[in-house]
């Protein structure tokens, strides 16, 4: 079976560094929803909707579990 590639959504294109912040608030689900973290990109000048947050916090979460272990 072919695998598929991810598609690059909009969080995915942030710089790396606001893309780390937002990957630290997603594995912090007790202190930040995903609007929190809408707000924070949009305070740093960059425009993301809430659905393009969801859409990136599963990848998000299971690639920062795999390099844990």
């Amino acid at each position: 079976m072919k695998k598929r590639n991810r598609k690059r959504g909009k969080v995915d294109k942030l710089p790396c560094d606001i893309r780390e912040t937002v990957d630290m608030m997603i594995n912090n689900p007790s202190e930040y929803r995903y609007s929190d973290i809408v707000d924070f990109i949009r305070e740093n000048g960059y425009e993301v909707s809430k659905s393009s947050v969801a859409r990136y916090a599963p990848v998000s979460y299971t690639h920062l579990r795999a390099h844990e272990t």
